[in-house]
């Protein structure tokens, strides 16, 4: 997952950088649908935040892991009645912050790729 998300960072800046430059260049020699580019950079921009937001709940997914391990060693040495149930509500919050970090990661990359399939129509047909 790591070298997805840093794939999705890397591809996405690229991208930004040909989108940037290409309209630099455009400014000078008139290129048409420039509005196609316009949208593929802002798709490449939305890919980047969806990653940084995916990693912000990777890493609560990861706390609340940590915290329910721990919370099963410390059941170990001392048996506490309430503590199943804090070993459930942590497991739970883990999971739902796992969830929210695949269905970030799918969105982060889908949006990339669309952004790359545009970018490739325009330079291998309108360009």
């Amino acid at each position: 997952m790591q070298r997805m998300d840093l794939l999705v960072i890397s591809i996405s800046g690229a991208g930004l950088y040909l989108i940037i430059e290409t309209l630099k260049f455009s400014r000078i020699n008139l290129l048409p649908s420039l509005c196609i580019l316009k949208v593929a950079g802002f798709s490449f921009v939305i890919a980047i935040i969806a990653n940084f937001l995916s990693q912000h709940f990777g890493k609560k997914s990861n706390y609340y892991d940590i915290i329910m391990c721990d919370e099963v060693l410390s059941n170990e040495e001392i048996s506490n009645i309430n503590s199943n149930a804090e070993y459930v509500k942590y497991d739970n919050l883990a999971e739902e912050y796992s969830i929210l970090t695949k269905k970030w990661n799918v969105f982060s990359w889908s949006i990339m790729l669309l952004a790359v399939i545009v970018v490739l129509i325009y330079f291998c047909i309108i360009f």
